[in-house]
């Protein structure tokens, strides 16, 4: 009997230390991926993007219908201020690309800071909200303890999961 525990004792500790190795060998593929991504831009949904200073800015939105208009407002996320404001006009459903000349409403290059993109639809003289995404740079990549797994870390913004990443670019 005392041999059987002792069988079975081996058993689960060998177990324990196989699922450990599964998880670091986790950690090790996340980190990975990630770093391949530092330098890179990634876009990410509704998300804060940096401004160096007057450099136009790649971005997308995603309308799940056909719209009249599709105005795209510029936002100091500092201040809140409204920087610039661009009506894109009728737009059919899909993906819409755009780029910000990275100026404000005058012309004049916008300051360095964070900022990002609120796009609005208007189908029938209503307007609703549409998701915007802007190309944000990769600076890092970390690892969240608590949700095992890996962060990229943005130039000018908040660190995002790697997963919510939706596209990534040069």
């Amino acid at each position: 009997a005392q041999l059987a525990q002792f069988s079975t004792l081996e058993a689960t500790t060998s177990m324990s230390d196989s699922l450990q190795q599964f998880v670091n060998d986790q950690r090790g593929d996340g980190l990975m991926r990630g770093a391949a991504l530092i330098g890179k831009s990634v876009f990410t949904e509704n998300g804060a993007f940096e401004q160096p200073g007057g450099a136009a800015i790649e971005g997308y939105l995603q309308l799940d219908s056909g719209a009249d208009d599709v105005v795209l407002n510029v936002i100091d996320t500092r201040s809140g201020q409204l920087i610039n404001q661009m009506s894109l006009g009728p737009q059919r459903a899909g993906e819409v690309p755009f780029t910000w000349n990275g100026g404000d409403f005058s012309g004049a290059a916008a300051e360095p800071g964070r900022y990002a993109f609120i796009a609005q639809a208007v189908r029938d003289g209503k307007s609703e909200s549409v998701s915007s995404f802007a190309a944000t740079r990769v600076t890092g990549v970390s690892w969240d303890q608590d949700t095992g797994k890996a962060l990229l870390e943005l130039a000018g913004s908040e660190p995002i999961m790697l997963e919510n990443v939706k596209r990534i670019g040069q």
